[in-house]
């Protein structure tokens, strides 16, 4: 959907194009009217420059011309915009030293419609008195003009020229007069082209305000997807996680129990390590040297009891084998050759564990036979 603003600038480009295609249609058809009357005019305005000074003195300094000498010169005070008319006055104008210059120069655009009326009433009766007879009257006003002027140059020569230079801002005010609609349609057209080309522009300029507006939200509308598409990857791996982590939490749930076992049991480990640890300690220190009645003696009673009497607490049934090694290690003893009885797991853990070196009284020698095992890997 477009919108209004880019609405109306086209509907107004159309109404522009139009009026521009309208002015330059009007413009050339009032210009080519008004051509057809330039030629004539230049041509009066050249035969203005072949006057003399001295012809000019010759009409001015009749003091009671011929009637078509004067109307000659009252033509004249009406084409220079003269405020009256008589023959005095034209006498005062001629006299002007750029009287000739003042004629070619006089903008014929500026002649107003009440000086047309009146140009035509003097050469109706200009013409006559040159034709009384009206031999010329059914002729074209083309050569009828040209009959006129060559009557008048046989009376003045100044005369004549100056006869044909009326004819021809005669003949160009005819062509004015049915241009000037032309014109004032033509300046109006104009005036609403400039309003319209200047709304148009405004229009332009909004609509490039807006453009740049949108293409902003664009910019921003496609980084609010990305953001957008980019947490819902963010939260898709969110509930996959979720989903996992619940899955997996289910599955522990069957763990809980053995956990919390193990936990109670890892507190009460931690409680009895101080009294295992001076046990194992005693045993490492002392029992080397002891038979394995001896050992039990003073491991499950003598050194317990001791304990118990000092309030420190250790493992209920407590087995030296299993404080000071390892399942895995006991099995690696036994498949190097030592016997899995308790004595000599005893045995074992005093040889490697213990500082000191006492006897070994091994007449089967499994002992010899262990260490040897061992020490042969090492």
């Amino acid at each position: 959907m477009k919108h209004p603003t880019k609405v109306s600038a086209l509907e107004k480009k159309l109404i522009v194009d139009e009026q521009l295609i309208t002015i330059d249609k009007e413009k050339h058809e009032a210009e080519s009217q008004l051509a057809e009357t330039m030629p004539a005019l230049l041509e009066a305005q050249q035969g203005l420059d072949t006057l003399k000074s001295t012809d000019i003195t010759e009409m001015r300094s009749f003091a009671n011309p011929v009637d078509t000498l004067r109307l000659i010169g009252y033509c004249m005070l009406i084409y220079l915009g003269h405020p009256s008319i008589s023959w005095k006055d034209v006498r005062a104008v001629m006299a002007d030293m750029k009287f000739i210059t003042n004629l070619k120069t006089r903008d014929p655009d500026l002649f107003t419609s009440k000086q047309a009326v009146q140009l035509k009433i003097y050469l109706k009766k200009l013409e006559e008195k040159l034709d009384p007879n009206h031999l010329y009257s059914t002729l074209e006003k083309s050569e009828r003009d040209i009959k006129l002027v060559t009557l008048m140059t046989n009376v003045s020569r100044v005369g004549g020229s100056l006869l044909k230079f009326i004819h021809a801002i005669d003949n160009y005010m005819d062509k004015y007069r049915e241009t000037k609609p032309k014109k004032e349609r033509l300046l109006s057209i104009e005036n609403d082209y400039e309003n319209n080309l200047s709304e148009l522009n405004r229009l332009e300029i909004s609509i490039e305000k807006l453009t740049n507006i949108l293409d902003d939200f664009r910019k921003r509308f496609d980084a609010a997807m990305e953001d957008k598409l980019k947490f819902q990857q963010e939260t898709e791996i969110a509930l996959r996680r979720r989903t996992a982590a619940e899955t997996l939490l289910s599955g522990f749930k069957s763990e809980i129990s053995r956990w919390k076992e193990e936990l109670n049991s890892m507190k009460q480990y931690e409680n009895e390590l101080i009294g295992n640890c001076l046990l194992a300690s005693a045993f490492l220190a002392y029992c080397s040297s002891f038979s394995y009645e001896i050992r039990q003696e003073l491991l499950n009673n003598q050194w317990r009891k001791y304990l118990n009497e000092k309030n420190i607490l250790l493992t209920k049934n407590f087995q030296i084998q299993n404080f000071l090694s390892t399942n895995v290690e006991i099995s690696e003893w036994n498949s190097q050759g030592l016997p899995a009885d308790e004595f000599s797991i005893q045995n074992g853990i005093l040889t490697l564990q213990t500082n000191r070196f006492p006897y070994c009284i091994d007449p089967q020698l499994q002992c010899l036979l262990w260490i040897q095992q061992r020490e042969k890997k090492a």
